[in-house]
Protein backbone atom coordinates (compact mmCIF):
# COMPACT_ATOMS: atom_id res chain seq x y z
CA UNK A 1 0.00 0.00 0.00
CA UNK A 2 2.79 2.75 0.64
CA UNK A 3 6.56 2.47 0.47
CA UNK A 4 9.32 1.34 2.68
CA UNK A 5 10.11 4.91 3.99
CA UNK A 6 6.29 6.03 4.73
CA UNK A 7 5.87 2.91 6.25
CA UNK A 8 8.97 3.86 8.50
CA UNK A 9 7.93 7.56 9.22
CA UNK A 10 4.44 6.21 10.48
CA UNK A 11 5.48 3.91 12.98
CA UNK A 12 8.01 6.89 14.56
CA UNK A 13 5.72 9.94 13.88
CA UNK A 14 7.59 12.78 16.48
CA UNK A 15 5.34 15.59 18.11
CA UNK A 16 3.80 17.59 15.51
CA UNK A 17 3.66 15.56 12.96
CA UNK A 18 1.24 13.12 10.75
CA UNK A 19 0.76 11.67 7.31
CA UNK A 20 -1.01 12.78 4.22
CA UNK A 21 -1.82 9.82 2.53
CA UNK A 22 -3.24 11.32 -1.25
CA UNK A 23 -3.94 9.52 -4.56
CA UNK A 24 -1.96 9.79 -7.32
CA UNK A 25 -4.23 11.68 -9.40
CA UNK A 26 -4.16 14.53 -6.30
CA UNK A 27 -0.16 14.92 -6.94
CA UNK A 28 -0.84 18.62 -8.77
CA UNK A 29 -3.20 19.63 -5.84
CA UNK A 30 -0.28 18.70 -3.24
CA UNK A 31 0.58 22.39 -2.31
CA UNK A 32 -3.08 23.05 -1.48
CA UNK A 33 -3.97 20.01 0.27
CA UNK A 34 -1.18 20.15 2.53
CA UNK A 35 -1.77 23.67 3.55
CA UNK A 36 -5.76 22.68 4.66
CA UNK A 37 -4.42 19.76 6.33
CA UNK A 38 -1.67 21.63 7.97
CA UNK A 39 -4.13 24.25 9.26
CA UNK A 40 -6.76 22.03 10.07
CA UNK A 41 -4.89 20.11 12.50
CA UNK A 42 -2.85 22.77 14.03
CA UNK A 43 -5.97 22.69 16.13
CA UNK A 44 -4.31 20.49 18.51
CA UNK A 45 -1.24 22.66 18.91
CA UNK A 46 -3.56 24.89 20.39
CA UNK A 47 -2.97 25.71 23.99
CA UNK A 48 -6.17 26.32 25.10
CA UNK A 49 -9.59 26.07 23.33
CA UNK A 50 -10.16 29.46 23.17
CA UNK A 51 -10.70 30.95 19.89
CA UNK A 52 -7.75 33.63 20.52
CA UNK A 53 -5.58 31.11 22.13
CA UNK A 54 -2.12 30.69 20.77
CA UNK A 55 -0.22 27.82 19.34
CA UNK A 56 2.08 25.79 20.93
CA UNK A 57 3.48 24.50 17.76
CA UNK A 58 2.33 23.31 14.41
CA UNK A 59 1.46 20.31 12.73
CA UNK A 60 3.84 19.37 9.58
CA UNK A 61 2.50 17.03 6.71
CA UNK A 62 4.82 14.04 5.30
CA UNK A 63 2.90 13.84 1.98
CA UNK A 64 2.96 10.11 0.30
CA UNK A 65 1.03 9.05 -2.54
CA UNK A 66 -1.05 5.93 -3.25
CA UNK A 67 -1.86 3.93 -6.55
CA UNK A 68 -5.48 5.05 -8.15
CA UNK A 69 -8.59 2.90 -8.81
CA UNK A 70 -7.89 1.08 -6.16
CA UNK A 71 -10.70 0.45 -3.20
CA UNK A 72 -9.73 1.23 0.71
CA UNK A 73 -11.51 -0.66 3.33
CA UNK A 74 -12.64 2.03 6.13
CA UNK A 75 -14.06 0.46 9.30
CA UNK A 76 -16.80 2.93 9.86
CA UNK A 77 -18.01 2.65 13.68
CA UNK A 78 -18.20 6.84 14.61
CA UNK A 79 -20.88 8.21 15.88
CA UNK A 80 -23.17 8.47 13.05
CA UNK A 81 -22.06 4.51 11.09
CA UNK A 82 -22.53 4.54 7.52
CA UNK A 83 -22.68 1.29 5.79
CA UNK A 84 -20.09 2.22 2.67
CA UNK A 85 -16.94 0.27 3.79
CA UNK A 86 -15.19 0.62 0.75
CA UNK A 87 -13.91 4.37 -0.69
CA UNK A 88 -12.57 4.22 -4.23
CA UNK A 89 -9.09 7.17 -4.02
CA UNK A 90 -10.05 8.60 -0.48
CA UNK A 91 -7.44 11.14 1.15
CA UNK A 92 -6.12 9.57 4.11
CA UNK A 93 -4.53 11.37 7.29
CA UNK A 94 -2.65 9.18 10.06
CA UNK A 95 -1.88 10.56 13.12
CA UNK A 96 -1.04 9.45 16.65
CA UNK A 97 -1.69 10.75 20.41
CA UNK A 98 2.22 11.02 20.11
CA UNK A 99 2.20 13.40 17.14
CA UNK A 100 -0.88 15.46 18.07
CA UNK A 101 1.66 16.53 21.15
CA UNK A 102 1.20 16.74 25.15
CA UNK A 103 -1.62 20.40 24.91
CA UNK A 104 -4.83 20.59 26.48
CA UNK A 105 -6.66 19.90 22.99
CA UNK A 106 -4.76 16.84 22.23
CA UNK A 107 -5.54 15.04 25.57
CA UNK A 108 -9.13 16.00 25.60
CA UNK A 109 -9.78 14.95 22.16
CA UNK A 110 -8.20 11.62 22.81
CA UNK A 111 -9.69 11.08 26.30
CA UNK A 112 -13.10 12.02 24.58
CA UNK A 113 -12.77 10.12 21.20
CA UNK A 114 -10.46 7.36 22.00
CA UNK A 115 -12.97 5.93 24.10
CA UNK A 116 -15.52 5.19 20.76
CA UNK A 117 -12.58 3.85 18.80
CA UNK A 118 -10.62 1.61 20.68
CA UNK A 119 -11.69 -1.56 20.57
CA UNK A 120 -9.75 -4.37 22.53
CA UNK A 121 -9.40 -8.23 21.01
CA UNK A 122 -9.39 -10.56 24.26
CA UNK A 123 -11.02 -9.06 27.60
CA UNK A 124 -8.47 -10.94 29.52
CA UNK A 125 -5.29 -9.97 27.44
CA UNK A 126 -6.97 -6.77 27.61
CA UNK A 127 -7.15 -6.05 31.43
CA UNK A 128 -3.41 -7.29 31.04
CA UNK A 129 -2.43 -4.54 29.43
CA UNK A 130 -4.45 -1.77 31.36
CA UNK A 131 -2.41 -3.41 34.57
CA UNK A 132 0.82 -3.24 32.47
CA UNK A 133 0.44 0.20 31.75
CA UNK A 134 -0.96 1.38 35.32
CA UNK A 135 -3.92 2.45 34.28
CA UNK A 136 -6.63 -0.34 35.54
CA UNK A 137 -7.82 1.72 38.04
CA UNK A 138 -8.69 4.57 35.20
CA UNK A 139 -10.95 2.41 32.85
CA UNK A 140 -14.25 1.87 33.59
CA UNK A 141 -15.21 -0.64 30.80
CA UNK A 142 -13.60 -2.10 28.05
CA UNK A 143 -15.52 -2.68 24.47
CA UNK A 144 -15.08 -6.46 22.95
CA UNK A 145 -14.07 -5.56 19.37
CA UNK A 146 -15.73 -8.68 18.07
CA UNK A 147 -19.22 -7.46 19.75
CA UNK A 148 -19.26 -3.68 18.40
CA UNK A 149 -18.54 -5.73 14.65
CA UNK A 150 -21.56 -8.08 15.33
CA UNK A 151 -23.98 -5.49 16.64
CA UNK A 152 -23.23 -3.66 13.36
CA UNK A 153 -23.44 -6.20 10.94
CA UNK A 154 -26.87 -7.28 11.97
CA UNK A 155 -27.41 -3.38 11.79
CA UNK A 156 -26.40 -3.50 8.13
CA UNK A 157 -28.37 -6.71 7.36
CA UNK A 158 -31.60 -4.94 8.91
CA UNK A 159 -31.05 -1.94 6.30
CA UNK A 160 -29.95 -3.88 3.43
CA UNK A 161 -33.77 -6.62 4.42
CA UNK A 162 -35.43 -3.10 4.64
CA UNK A 163 -34.24 -1.90 0.70
CA UNK A 164 -35.23 -5.33 -0.76
CA UNK A 165 -38.80 -5.01 0.54
CA UNK A 166 -38.82 -1.63 -0.39
CA UNK A 167 -37.85 -2.24 -3.60
CA UNK A 168 -40.36 -5.15 -3.65
CA UNK A 169 -42.97 -3.07 -3.03
CA UNK A 170 -41.90 -0.24 -5.39
CA UNK A 171 -42.02 -3.02 -8.68
CA UNK A 172 -45.18 -4.36 -7.32
CA UNK A 173 -46.70 -0.92 -7.67
CA UNK A 174 -45.28 0.09 -10.75
CA UNK A 175 -46.59 -3.15 -11.77
CA UNK A 176 -50.11 -1.96 -10.84
CA UNK A 177 -49.61 1.50 -12.28
CA UNK A 178 -48.62 0.07 -15.50
CA UNK A 179 -51.71 -2.45 -15.53
CA UNK A 180 -54.48 0.34 -14.21
CA UNK A 181 -52.90 3.33 -17.14
CA UNK A 182 -53.28 0.27 -19.70
CA UNK A 183 -56.66 -0.42 -18.98
CA UNK A 184 -57.26 3.31 -19.28
CA UNK A 185 -55.77 3.70 -22.39
CA UNK A 186 -57.67 1.21 -23.74
CA UNK A 187 -60.65 2.49 -22.45
CA UNK A 188 -60.17 5.65 -23.81
CA UNK A 189 -58.98 4.86 -27.05
CA UNK A 190 -60.73 1.71 -27.52
CA UNK A 191 -62.49 2.99 -30.82
CA UNK A 192 -59.19 4.49 -32.67
CA UNK A 193 -57.43 0.87 -31.67
CA UNK A 194 -59.81 -1.16 -33.28
CA UNK A 195 -60.21 0.57 -36.27
CA UNK A 196 -56.25 0.54 -37.17
CA UNK A 197 -56.51 -3.26 -36.54
CA UNK A 198 -59.18 -3.78 -38.67
CA UNK A 199 -56.92 -1.69 -41.12
CA UNK A 200 -54.27 -4.03 -40.89
CA UNK A 201 -51.95 -1.97 -38.59
CA UNK A 202 -49.40 -4.77 -36.24
CA UNK A 203 -49.28 -4.58 -32.51
CA UNK A 204 -46.11 -2.08 -32.68
CA UNK A 205 -47.78 0.67 -35.20
CA UNK A 206 -51.22 0.40 -33.12
CA UNK A 207 -49.86 1.38 -30.01
CA UNK A 208 -46.94 3.73 -31.38
CA UNK A 209 -47.72 7.05 -30.15
CA UNK A 210 -48.48 5.26 -27.18
CA UNK A 211 -45.12 3.33 -26.46
CA UNK A 212 -42.93 6.15 -27.30
CA UNK A 213 -44.88 8.67 -24.48
CA UNK A 214 -44.13 5.77 -22.00
CA UNK A 215 -40.55 5.10 -23.44
CA UNK A 216 -39.81 9.44 -23.03
CA UNK A 217 -40.90 8.98 -18.84
CA UNK A 218 -38.82 6.39 -17.98
CA UNK A 219 -35.56 7.79 -19.97
CA UNK A 220 -36.58 10.78 -18.15
CA UNK A 221 -36.83 8.94 -14.83
CA UNK A 222 -33.71 6.74 -15.25
CA UNK A 223 -31.59 10.11 -16.15
CA UNK A 224 -32.50 11.58 -13.01
CA UNK A 225 -31.62 8.43 -10.91
CA UNK A 226 -28.31 7.89 -12.80
CA UNK A 227 -26.97 11.67 -12.01
CA UNK A 228 -28.73 11.32 -8.54
CA UNK A 229 -26.76 7.85 -8.01
CA UNK A 230 -24.03 8.43 -10.35
CA UNK A 231 -24.66 4.35 -10.84
CA UNK A 232 -25.02 3.92 -14.18
CA UNK A 233 -25.46 -0.30 -14.61
CA UNK A 234 -28.57 0.11 -12.09
CA UNK A 235 -29.58 2.92 -13.85
CA UNK A 236 -29.79 0.93 -17.30
CA UNK A 237 -31.03 -2.36 -15.58
CA UNK A 238 -34.08 -0.50 -14.04
CA UNK A 239 -34.57 1.20 -17.43
CA UNK A 240 -34.47 -2.04 -19.22
CA UNK A 241 -36.71 -3.99 -16.26
CA UNK A 242 -39.37 -1.67 -16.69
CA UNK A 243 -39.53 -1.19 -20.16
CA UNK A 244 -39.95 -4.62 -20.53
CA UNK A 245 -42.81 -4.82 -17.94
CA UNK A 246 -44.32 -2.26 -19.57
CA UNK A 247 -43.97 -3.95 -22.93
CA UNK A 248 -45.48 -7.41 -21.86
CA UNK A 249 -48.46 -5.47 -19.91
CA UNK A 250 -49.38 -3.66 -22.81
CA UNK A 251 -48.95 -6.79 -24.99
CA UNK A 252 -51.04 -9.10 -22.08
CA UNK A 253 -53.58 -6.06 -22.09
CA UNK A 254 -54.10 -5.66 -25.97
CA UNK A 255 -54.87 -9.39 -26.33
CA UNK A 256 -57.79 -9.51 -23.98
CA UNK A 257 -58.81 -5.90 -25.64
CA UNK A 258 -59.00 -7.97 -28.77
CA UNK A 259 -60.46 -10.78 -28.02
CA UNK A 260 -63.44 -8.66 -26.34
CA UNK A 261 -63.82 -6.48 -29.88
CA UNK A 262 -64.14 -9.09 -31.84
CA UNK A 263 -66.83 -10.90 -29.62
CA UNK A 264 -68.60 -7.37 -30.28
CA UNK A 265 -68.13 -7.54 -33.89
CA UNK A 266 -69.62 -10.93 -33.72
CA UNK A 267 -72.44 -9.89 -31.88
CA UNK A 268 -72.10 -12.34 -29.32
Amino acid sequence: MVDAETKQKLAHLQKGEFILLLPEHLRSREAELKKVFEERLSYYGKSGEEASAPLDYEMKAHVSYLSMGEKRFVYNNGENPVSTQYLTDPILVVFTPTSTGDSFISLSSWSINAGKQLFIKGYESGLELLKKAGIYEQVSYLKEGRSVYLTRYNEVQTETATLILGAIVGIASSLLLFYSVNLLYFEQFRRDILIKRISGLRFFETHAQYMVSQFASFVFGASLFILSSRDLVIGLLTLLVFLASAVLTLYRQAQKESRVSMTIMKGK
